[in-house]
């Protein structure tokens, strides 16, 4: 008869090591969101912040240019 425990007990070390990597992750994530929140920043994900940045660029643009300069042409 095959001996089950060694089986058993690796599985038990990969789940423990998955359950402590989780909390961690899961910390650390929390982490990052308080200290975006203590900056007064909401969190965004790169993505977000690329697509925000340009679109200050262009109200930055659109800011400059002067309504009466469209409406004499």
């Amino acid at each position: 008869m095959i001996n089950a425990s060694p089986w058993l007990a690796s599985g038990g070390i990969f789940l423990i090591a998955l359950a402590v990597f989780l909390i961690y992750a899961t910390s650390y994530y929390a982490h990052l969101r308080i200290r975006a929140r203590k900056k007064g920043q909401r969190w965004k994900g790169e993505e977000e912040r690329k697509r925000s940045a340009e679109v200050a660029k262009l109200e930055a643009a659109l800011a400059e240019i002067d309504i009466h300069d469209i409406r004499a042409n």
